[in-house]
């Protein structure tokens, strides 16, 4: 149906005639005339006041289906985000620079880009980097001041957070910050004083739990420097603190049930290995070498499932659909082979079990399944 169509029928529904029309928008009858079978259209300065006097939104007025509309953007949204998740960053940005295009003015696809030139940083150069920071900020701060869903604007604010922090803009990023609920006021902490029964349970397993944990291992390791540019902890407690993590996991996880947490065990093994070549300690090297390995493989298993359930009785009866932001298109085994080269662990490569570890990654290595 044409704008002239469209117009024909509202007006006609609101019992007016063209000359009534005409008078309300201070045009000729013979342009409101010209409009409705087709041979002109109203000027797109006219559109609001049109809509005014049919009381009605320019997206009807201009037949666009907002439903369509919709899903096309959560397809292009739903299309980068294969790609991006995986660590296909660029082919994920190029999606939604196209999406852009489209619906230059939808803040769920600007949210997405902003992301996804976030994560594209570290692929960049310096003079690169700054430019694609001052985009991030650019597109940012317009979700920051237009858009009204709060979860578009909590996390564009994360992500500006982070980019103010990075460049010395303390200030901004913590009067952004300050623009955020307290952690009480978050959405599952209201919700949990609401829900009853099923629901309070799959709240607390499903989120509230389930994010603590994340929130308690990724802590617990932590390093911090101090400002006057020594870290926190030595080498040994910082290898201390990493046992005392995985021993946490163990513990909520007594089934073995880690999911994304075996990409974290994979890491701590890792971090382990390290240590210990660096020592010299070839037997403590290798073990943990292997258990690095094991969980860089089972991450891998984890990535290709359609769902996962648990079974340790903290998270009993929770599912999980793998879908996880990766920060590379490249699979943990072809990292871990990648960190295997690293000199620490030169006098480790006659070893036999250091050989048939690396072999057996090798089978796994490669980029990830979109």
């Amino acid at each position: 149906m044409s704008i002239g169509e469209k117009i024909r029928d509202l007006r006609k529904s609101k019992n007016m005639t063209q000359e009534d029309l005409a008078e309300c928008l201070n045009v000729t009858i013979s342009a409101v005339s010209q409009w409705e079978i087709g041979k002109t259209m109203p000027d797109i300065t006219m559109i609001p006041v049109i809509c005014n006097v049919f009381d009605v939104s320019s997206d009807k007025l201009l037949e666009i289906d907002l439903t369509k509309k919709n899903m096309e953007i959560e397809n292009i949204r739903a299309e980068a985000g294969k790609y991006y998740t995986r660590g296909f960053v660029l082919e994920g940005k190029e999606i939604l620079k196209q999406g852009l295009l489209r619906f230059p003015n939808n803040y769920g696809i600007m949210c997405d880009y902003v992301h996804v030139l976030e994560l594209e940083r570290d692929l960049l150069s310096k003079e690169e980097a700054k430019k694609n920071e001052e985009e991030i900020i650019r597109l940012g701060e317009k979700i920051v001041a237009e858009c009204d869903d709060f979860s578009i604007r909590a996390t564009t604010i994360q992500k500006l957070c982070i980019i103010y922090s990075d460049i010395g803009n303390e200030d901004r990023a913590i009067e952004l910050a300050n623009k955020m609920p307290s952690y009480p006021l978050s959405r599952e902490s209201l919700l949990e004083l609401i829900y009853r029964g099923e629901k309070l349970r799959d709240l607390a397993t499903n989120v509230l739990l389930y994010d603590h944990v994340q929130a308690m291992a990724n802590r617990i390791k932590c390093n911090y420097r101090m400002e006057s540019g020594e870290w926190l902890y030595t080498g040994d407690e910082r290898a201390e603190l990493v046992k005392k993590q995985i021993n946490f996991l163990k513990l909520i996880f007594e089934a073995e049930d880690y999911g994304f947490y075996n990409e974290t065990l994979c890491d701590s093994y890792k971090v382990l290995a390290s240590h210990s070549a660096r020592k010299n300690d070839e037997k403590q090297a290798i073990s943990y070498i292997e258990l690095s390995a094991t969980h860089a493989i089972k991450f891998i298993e984890y990535m290709a499932c359609k769902e996962v359930k648990f079974s340790s009785l903290l998270f009993k009866g929770r599912t999980e659909i793998p879908a996880i932001h990766l920060d590379s298109k490249f699979n943990s085994a072809y990292h871990l082979l990648k960190f295997f080269k690293e000199p620490q662990f030169d006098f480790l490569r006659t070893n036999e079990r250091f050989i048939e570890i690396t072999k057996e990654l090798e089978k796994y290595a490669g980029e990830w399944k979109i």
